[in-house]
């Protein structure tokens, strides 16, 4: 911990839950004589003391807890943890609490639950919730990024089908070959996939241009996937949807804005969360 008289700013820096670095400065000047107080309170309780000495060593987490209880019932201080998540987490939702994000639901549901996952990003960061990128996040990127490039081709092979067919070529369109299975099964899908936008039957420009549009939202929901797992890499966002925010936030959002609940949260979620269900669409934390 350190001072800077200057706002009143006060840097914590430390090893948090499973060693992961918690560092942040806070300007207590901000929230005014009491901000101050705070900042004059804290200077002395650390004047004289080494820097691996504990802040509060008369004070421990029983007695702390026993005394907010005495101001309320129930209250701790994880209380105000998860208060301040739940309250983030509605904050930094888009469109504004209780109204629809997409009235005109033009919107598919993929970019949606980024947008959700960003808000539950910085609910993590808020909670310090970090983890180290997995091993294998390298090679779910590199294979990622294979498949988007193949999409991408594929739909340059598509509009050079819309190309032929506008010229009165129809005939010169590449078409699916079926293979006979081998006993490579990874093989035979991957193949597969490389076909997977070839017609068996010359089509029409109807057809072409009904695909080249599914194409394309093919690629922009790969995009945003790949955007947001690499967004995500080092945060965890289970944590605080299991122990911090207050489910009905993300229950309320989702109803709200056509977003299934399962794109957000996972099956053990939604059976520990089943009171927060029924929630009322437009419901206020």
């Amino acid at each position: 911990m350190s001072f800077n008289d200057e706002n009143c700013a006060l840097t914590l820096s430390f090893l948090g839950k499973d060693s992961m670095p918690y560092n942040n400065t806070v300007e207590l000047a901000q929230y005014g004589e009491v901000g101050k107080q705070v900042y004059t309170n804290l200077q002395q309780f650390c004047a004289k003391k080494g820097k691996n000495e504990e802040v509060f060593h008369e004070l421990s987490v029983t007695e702390l807890n026993k005394h907010l209880s005495s101001l309320m019932p129930g209250l701790s201080a994880k209380v105000f943890r998860t208060f301040n998540a739940s309250f983030t987490l509605e904050k930094e939702l888009p469109g504004p609490s209780g109204q629809e994000l997409d009235p005109q639901g033009k919107m598919e549901v993929a970019p949606k639950v980024v947008l959700y996952n960003d808000a539950n990003r910085k609910v993590a960061i808020l909670c310090n919730h970090q983890r180290t990128a997995p091993k294998s996040f390298d090679t779910t990127l590199d294979k990622m990024n294979a498949q988007l490039d193949q999409l991408k081709d594929q739909l340059k092979d598509l509009k050079q089908m819309q190309t032929l067919i506008s010229k009165g070529k129809s005939s010169s369109i590449k078409l699916k070959k079926e293979k006979p299975a081998s006993d490579n099964k990874d093989e035979d899908a991957l193949a597969k996939k490389a076909q997977a936008h070839l017609f068996q039957r010359t089509p029409s420009a109807d057809q072409v241009a009904k695909k080249i549009e599914n194409w394309k939202k093919k690629i922009k929901a790969l995009s945003l996937r790949l955007q947001d797992k690499t967004d995500n890499k080092e945060v965890a966002l289970g944590t605080s949807k299991l122990n911090y925010m207050d489910p009905r936030i993300t229950v309320a959002w989702c109803k709200r804005n056509e977003v299934p609940i399962s794109a957000v949260f996972s099956k053990t979620l939604r059976e520990k969360f089943v009171w927060a269900m029924d929630v009322d669409p437009h419901w206020k934390f």
